[in-house]
């Protein structure tokens, strides 16, 4: 069994980690990782502690629980050549998640589902690629 402080931006929480989750997850549990961690909430004299039943690597976290990877562009201005770029930052993200293409054109939005075979990894590391090509909030998880 091992207590954990846990921390963000707004504060902190101490885990209780029992000892099957602990054996499992203790790689996870290391300073500066980001994790999720869920379970029940006690009151305490001391405050809050949380009754851990689940912790989770916030780093592949997308990859797990995305079905789908949507990418809005606006067709004014796409050029053959953003759209070879794209392709090349699929096929170097390949996975096992769908991509579907959003074209926005004069106030209307047309949805492509991209082939299988460019299917991808949802990754930070993704994301952050097409949005430095292609604008802040091009892609969604869903």
């Amino acid at each position: 069994m091992a207590y954990v402080r846990l921390e963000d931006l707004e504060g902190s929480v101490e885990l209780i980690v029992f000892p099957e989750l602990y054996r499992s997850s203790s790689a996870l549990l290391t300073e500066d990782r980001a994790v999720l961690a869920g379970g029940t909430v006690n009151k305490t004299d001391s405050g809050f502690k949380l009754k851990t039943s689940r912790i989770s690597d916030l780093a592949t976290m997308a990859e797990r629980v995305t079905s789908q990877v949507d990418i809005k562009l606006h067709s004014l201005g796409l050029t053959s050549d953003d759209l070879k770029g794209l392709k090349e930052i699929l096929m170097a993200h390949t996975g096992r998640c769908p991509v579907y293409l959003h074209l926005i054109s004069n106030q209307k939005e047309y949805v492509l589902a991209i082939d299988e075979g460019l299917s991808i990894n949802p990754s930070n590391d993704f994301m952050t690629t097409v949005e430095k090509r292609f604008g802040k909030d091009t892609v969604s998880f869903n």
